[in-house]
């Protein structure tokens, strides 16, 4: 007779007896049904997935029933039995008495289903594809097969003894489902059982939603790994505990990738799911321990760090990147050196954007993260049309994929679309272009990018970054301290010369992301307090270094520094407005300062959702600054500040700053 206890499991000696060798196939429930009362006596089940129904079922059925879960299905286990209190403690009393256990694993899975039941003349061990489940047990929908072996009580077998060492060999990998239950209890035993249950139940409860994340992250990881056939169908196991749901919403996000479903698994087409065109933009994967980064494109994995180029070819690809910021001086422009500052700085942000997520973990690992939790600044284009901004997101999607990637319409950016994107798991940036001036009206795309790294973030899978352009700055307040604002202010005449250079621009086959990737994963892994004061600091600094590798110059338009360090937009276009346009006047009134604007700028365009100048006016103010709008008038409360920021605005003082030399 098998005994309850592992510790007391029983060994035969060996001998020569052979078993009764029988198979089973089982169409439908009532087979497999009608051969558990025969075992009541003992069972013994390792299954990858146990439903908590059957347990509760058969442990009234049994003198002693043991599970082995071959799957992480504590979190499922606790949800369940968070709803079934008493269910709950009905099981860890029948486990104290020695009449039930239950054992789940903690890292590696056990695919394995094995059966050993017992009655009082018989042992029967069964191996096969059936699980423990409703759905196994029950067989409505799948067609299972299993093999055993009977054993008579009372005589030896070899084969008993080895199917018994290979159970507790499985069973070694597990640990007790009531251990941290009971050792609370021991910890505590003033507190009230009830709640220290509710304690155990709810400690660490992983939500239906993580459950499904978790199956696309490792979807995208073995498929972007190189370890398995591209054009062999890979197989997405639903957990059960995610929900029906969740699994539906799991069925219509695979169908794209030639999904089919049979019960709780999804077989995809590893193509498919690389095919950036089936996903809106490609998946995107960062290795850092293995400093690799890989991406899905046109149905093939693609490498993108390399660091064998030579000094001649870096230099050739640093080349065409100046040529291409060099466009400028094509387009009409105020600054021409400024404009090129913040196009290089715009590429810069680019190459850092894929590695946002992992940048954000190392940041908050270094220098902390409880007094920020606002995550890397997004990127925000903004400036009129014909500036170069699409043109921009083409030009810096092939930089990064040797694909033109196209972005997506700024008509979609609203919460369900951005939180579909971000089912992928991807570490490619979402990018949305030519956001319309509506957008910014109302609560939508403040609370969409406050969110974004605020309460979306999960640092425990791979998080893509978020860039959008637009014509308009973005409004003061919380929006834009979340915003890393750079404007490209220029316009390009639309002529068959000017889309000929740039076309040939973007034919040419650059691949220094490649080069770039390798230099940045290193630097991050290394990096230190000083290395986040700025959140392209590592990127410049990787940038400098291809620069020496190549033994070519840094050209002086390379933002070394922050680009306000250069440009102030904001303040130009107020001293542009006061100065030339003279469409506000300016006079301080006691410690504050006093815009009146003229009456016209007051005055929004009949296009809908737009905004009035003065709007835009403010928004161009330094976000730090409180203010107050009556009509035309604006009151500045600190005027210091504003003056500090603007200049002096009378005779006397700008006649002081100019002996200064300021």
């Amino acid at each position: 007779m098998l005994s309850k206890e592992s510790e007391q499991s029983l060994f035969l000696p060996t001998s020569n007896n052979h078993p009764e060798f029988f198979t089973m196939r089982i169409n439908d429930r009532t087979k497999f049904n009608r051969l558990l009362p025969k075992y009541p006596k003992s069972m013994k089940i390792i299954s990858c997935w146990h439903s908590i129904e059957l347990i509760l079922e058969w442990v009234e059925k049994v003198e002693y029933l043991e599970i082995v879960v071959g799957d992480s299905l504590v979190n499922g286990y606790k949800k369940q039995l968070h709803q079934k209190m008493n269910e709950f403690e009905k099981l860890y009393q029948l486990q104290k008495e020695g009449r039930f256990k239950i054992f789940v694993t903690s890292e590696k899975q056990i695919h394995s289903k094995l059966y050993i039941f017992e009655n009082d003349n018989e042992i029967v061990a069964l191996n096969g594809s059936l699980n423990f489940t409703k759905s196994g047990i029950e067989a409505k929908h799948q067609k299972n097969y299993i093999w055993g072996k009977k054993f008579t009580k009372g005589v030896k077998y070899d084969d008993l003894n080895k199917i018994q060492e290979d159970y507790e060999w499985m069973k070694s990998m597990c640990y007790p489902f009531f251990g941290d239950y009971e050792e609370l209890i021991a910890k505590n035993p003033e507190v009230d059982r009830k709640d220290l249950t509710v304690q155990f139940l709810e400690a660490d409860l992983i939500t239906d939603e993580h459950e499904m994340n978790v199956a696309i992250s490792d979807m995208k990881k073995d498929i972007l790994s190189g370890d398995i056939d591209l054009d062999a169908p890979y197989v997405v196991k639903l957990n059960p505990v995610m929900g029906k749901k969740n699994i539906e919403k799991m069925d219509t996000f695979l169908s794209k990738f030639g999904g089919t479903r049979s019960d709780n698994r999804i077989s995809i087409e590893p193509r498919g799911f690389l095919n950036h065109k089936n996903t809106t933009f490609p998946n995107m994967e960062i290795d850092m321990e293995k400093e690799l980064v890989t991406i899905g494109i046109s149905g093939e994995r693609k490498i993108l760090t390399n660091d064998s180029y030579s000094p001649e070819e870096i230099n050739t690809y640093l080349n065409h990147i100046e040529n291409y910021i060099e466009t400028v001086r094509l387009a009409k422009n105020k600054n021409e050196r400024n404009a090129m500052l913040s196009v290089y700085e715009a590429l810069l942000y680019f190459f850092w954007a894929p590695f946002a997520d992992e940048y954000h973990k190392q940041r908050q690992k270094i220098v902390g993260g409880f007094s920020n939790k606002r995550g890397p600044d997004i990127l925000h284009l903004y400036g009129p049309s014909s500036n170069g901004k699409t043109a921009f997101f083409t030009f810096a999607s092939k930089m990064l994929t040797g694909e033109i990637i196209e972005a997506i319409p700024g008509d979609d950016f609203a919460k369900a679309h951005v939180l579909g994107l971000l089912s992928y798991r991807s570490n490619y940036p979402i990018i949305y272009d030519d956001l319309p001036s509506r957008k910014w009206n109302g609560d939508g795309p403040t609370q969409l990018i406050k969110s974004y790294w605020d309460a979306w973030y999960d640092p425990k899978f791979p998080y893509p970054q978020l860039i959008i352009s637009s014509n308009d700055t973005c409004p003061n307040g919380p929006l834009k301290r979340r915003i890393l604002e750079i404007e490209f202010e220029m316009k390009f005449d639309e002529t068959t010369e000017n889309e000929k250079i740039f076309n040939d621009l973007l034919a040419y086959n650059n691949p220094i992301f490649e080069i770039f990737s390798k230099v940045f994963l290193r630097k991050l892994k290394n990096a230190n307090e000083d290395d986040f004061e700025n959140q392209l600091h590592l990127a410049k600094q990787c940038f400098k270094e291809l620069y020496k590798l190549a033994d070519r110059d840094i050209p002086d338009f390379f933002p070394d520094n922050q680009l306000e360090f250069y440009i102030d937009s904001g303040k130009q276009k107020w001293s542009e407005l006061i100065n030339q346009a003279s469409k506000a006047k300016i006079r301080k009134k006691g410690s504050t300062v006093q815009v009146q604007f003229d009456q016209d700028m007051a005055i929004a365009p009949a296009k809908y959702g737009s905004t009035d100048e003065i709007t835009k006016y403010i928004n161009y103010l330094p976000n730090n600054m409180m203010y107050t709008r009556n009509g035309t008038l604006l009151t500045i409360d600190s005027g210091q500040d504003f003056l500090e920021w603007f200049g002096p605005i009378t005779r006397i003082g700008k006649m002081k700053r100019w002996i200064a030399g300021r």
